[in-house]
């Protein structure tokens, strides 16, 4: 508040901060919250979390620094880009501990973005696919530098695959529709926004997801710029029918 007083930005960038984190139960009082404190962090976008006995954990696009150049650090510091880098990460929290630290583990080394899963297995600890924009560092001729792919992460064998939209292109965050309402997870397919920028428009390329680095099963060519868009779903059409929407969890 001091630094909004004096006219300073509404955002700041703490390096020497650390990162505390509260797990709230959804039905219960104040005093059930818990509180875990770790290393100074920058917490993104997250791919899904769940409750396994007395471990709740989050899967989340992570850095140790700031993400966001444009929040500046509170000393004038100049941004240090290397420290910004996120990777898909898990954090653990043990409820029975007597402690406030907390598990870290990076479960992919590509730097990522924008992550999503099968909307129907939120919250469920079992579920096995997910999907991000993202830097495959095996792919040398992407077009646009930094998140210029759309990538595939298998939880249970622990492989990623990619797949790029080719040069002067990137990708926008993909959106999940499920194949049938109880196909199994990951059963489906992507959408995405591809941004062609030599041409100033976009396509929206329809990916298998779980053949991701095969390439669009359709492309959808569109006449103009689509501006960076996320946080999408899909909705299918007896929703759009009978107005109410519903994720059905299959397990």
């Amino acid at each position: 508040m001091d630094v909004l007083k004096k006219g300073g930005p509404f955002y700041q960038w703490h390096r020497d901060k650390e990162t505390v984190v509260a797990i709230v139960p959804r039905y219960g009082t104040a005093d059930q919250v818990r509180w875990f404190r770790g290393p100074t962090s920058f917490a993104g976008h997250m791919m899904n979390g769940s409750t396994n006995g007395t471990k709740v954990s989050l899967d989340v696009c992570l850095s140790r620094g700031n993400s966001f150049a444009f929040f500046p650090n509170h000393d004038g510091a100049p941004a240090d880009p290397t420290q910004g880098m996120p990777h898909l990460t898990r954090l653990t929290f043990d409820l029975a501990g007597n402690t406030e630290e907390y598990k870290t583990e990076i479960l992919n080394d590509w730097l990522c973005e924008m992550p999503r899963a099968d909307d129907r297995y939120y919250g469920n600890g079992e579920y096995r696919n997910g999907y991000v924009i993202c830097h495959d560092p095996s792919r040398k001729t992407a077009g646009a530098p930094g998140l210029s792919s759309v990538g595939h992460f298998d939880h249970k064998t622990g492989n990623a695959n990619s797949w790029s939209p080719g040069p002067d292109s990137a990708v926008q965050e993909p959106c999940f529709a499920p194949r049938k309402a109880n196909s199994p997870d990951g059963d489906g397919y992507l959408l995405t926004l591809v941004n062609r920028m030599a041409e100033n428009r976009n396509d929206l390329a329809i990916l298998d997801a779980q053949n991701v680095e095969a390439g669009p099963v359709a492309i959808i060519k569109l006449p103009h710029r689509v501006r960076m868009t996320f946080h999408g779903m899909w909705v299918g059409q007896d929703a759009l029918d009978n107005g109410r929407y519903s994720a059905v969890r299959t397990k």
